[in-house]
């Protein structure tokens, strides 16, 4: 995407690895941000009751 926006603007060939390199020298580092796992079941089932009141825990049946 920085290739691109570098020959769009300049309108000069420039090569991903030149890119690369100067940010890397600028501290600059790219990375993909991983994906989060899905919920369970058990875990969505805790996170509707979470705002749940003492009333709403009365009308409950445990056994």
């Amino acid at each position: 995407e920085a290739r691109r926006l570098v020959q769009s603007l300049e309108g000069v060939q420039v090569h991903v690895e030149s890119i690369q390199q100067y940010l890397k020298q600028q501290g600059i580092k790219g990375y993909v941000q991983r994906k989060k796992p899905d919920l369970t079941k058990k875990q969505i089932a805790a996170k509707d009751h979470l705002k749940w009141t003492v009333d709403d825990w009365k009308n409950v049946m445990f056994s």
